[in-house]
């Protein structure tokens, strides 16, 4: 019965690893994107901010529902 409760939680703290693997690769992109976006206030890097920040919230809503 441990083992299979070890398994469980191995495979649940993994889970959070990856997750959080990509919340910090989202945070990355979307710093790069607001950063270009201030700087050059062309639309085009306004809406890629914007999308990286909506991504980068999803990924966030995930990790801390699970």
């Amino acid at each position: 019965m441990e083992k299979h409760q070890s398994d469980k939680e191995n495979t649940i703290c993994t889970t959070a690893a990856l997750m959080l693997t990509q919340v910090r690769t989202l945070k990355t992109t979307f710093d790069a994107s607001f950063h270009q976006a201030i700087t050059s206030g062309e639309a085009p890097d306004v809406l890629r901010a914007q999308t990286d920040k909506a991504q980068l919230l999803s990924a966030m809503a995930l990790l801390q529902n699970n």
